[in-house]
């Protein structure tokens, strides 16, 4: 299946149940795929306000706020994550990036470093 049958496919189920998180994270990730950010974002803020929890959710969303430079907000979604997940590597290493770009370089190095130990085998609680 190529992936407009796919996008045209998820939209549809999208329209017979338009409450459902997951459906607007699947058409979501399927735009942050073909790299279009402006409608990624909109399609995977809706699906964020729709379930906040879902850290899946949540990090694709930083990662296209990303994207798009909106570093403040990305950096914002992955310290709620990290609340959730504190171990989680992509919200770390997103968050990183995001200060580091934000002259934040304090926070940058902590989200870093605490990456580094987690990855060698140091998980902390």
């Amino acid at each position: 299946m190529s992936g407009i049958d796919d996008l045209n496919r998820k939209i549809t189920q999208l329209l017979k149940e338009p409450d459902s998180a997951k459906r607007y994270y699947a058409v979501g990730a399927i735009l942050y795929r073909a790299k279009d950010w402006e409608n990624a974002e909109r399609f995977l803020g809706r699906a964020y306000e729709l379930d906040p929890a879902d850290i899946d959710i949540l990090y694709h969303y930083a990662a296209v706020l990303y994207q798009r430079q909106d570093y403040q907000r990305a950096a914002a979604l992955c310290r709620q994550g990290l609340k959730t997940a504190p171990n989680d590597r992509a919200l770390l290493e997103k968050l990183g990036d995001s200060c580091y770009l934000l002259g934040v370089y304090e926070e940058a190095a902590k989200a870093y470093e605490h990456l580094h130990k987690i990855s060698d085998g140091v998980v902390l609680p």
